[in-house]
């Protein structure tokens, strides 16, 4: 499945499993997981996120509400940070992560981030707790990083409860 040229966010996704698809040229985020929990979210490309939007900030894929058992893994995300910078700049909005779980409407835990291959982002994962609301039992493991980002691989505010394993860089 493809999905592409839309105005806003490429997907807006609850309860379910997204397989295969190719998200791009979309204009804001890849995909957010709106009433987040029992998700599967696999085997999908997402690149070139934020298309003709330079107010937005740029995500691959988005949790922001409360949720458990989301499991993202065997993805392949794209968006360089020389990209957003220089090559798109002015035909994409800001960069922000290629994974981002923040608490922003409630508790997130018991989920996972494994097996991907991320590219890019201000940071590549960012875990963050906000309004008072926790993230718990997040495996982060065996993903692959390029190092075309910002700051660096991962990111984390407040104090998110997670494991990071076995995650390399795409170049060792």
């Amino acid at each position: 499945t493809e999905v592409r040229g839309t105005s806003s966010k490429g997907m807006l996704v609850h309860h379910a499993t997204v397989r295969k698809c190719y998200i791009h040229d979309v204009g804001s985020d890849g995909m957010f997981i709106h009433e987040g929990g029992d998700m599967m979210i696999e085997y999908n490309f997402i690149t070139r996120c934020g298309k003709n939007n330079a107010t937005d900030h740029v995500d691959g894929i988005q949790v922001h509400n409360a949720g458990s058992n989301i499991t993202v893994r065997y993805n392949h995300i794209v968006l360089p940070s020389s990209a957003y910078n220089g090559g798109w700049a002015g035909t994409c909005g800001a960069l922000n992560s290629c994974i981002v779980f923040q608490s922003d409407w409630g508790a997130i835990s018991n989920s996972s981030i494994q097996n991907n291959w991320l590219y890019g982002g201000g940071y590549t994962v960012r875990l963050e707790e906000k309004n008072g609301y926790e993230i718990t039992g997040i495996t982060v493991s065996g993903n692959r990083f390029g190092r075309d980002y910002d700051y660096g691989p991962r990111g984390t505010i407040g104090s998110p409860g997670f494991t990071w394993t076995n995650n390399v860089y795409d170049d060792n």
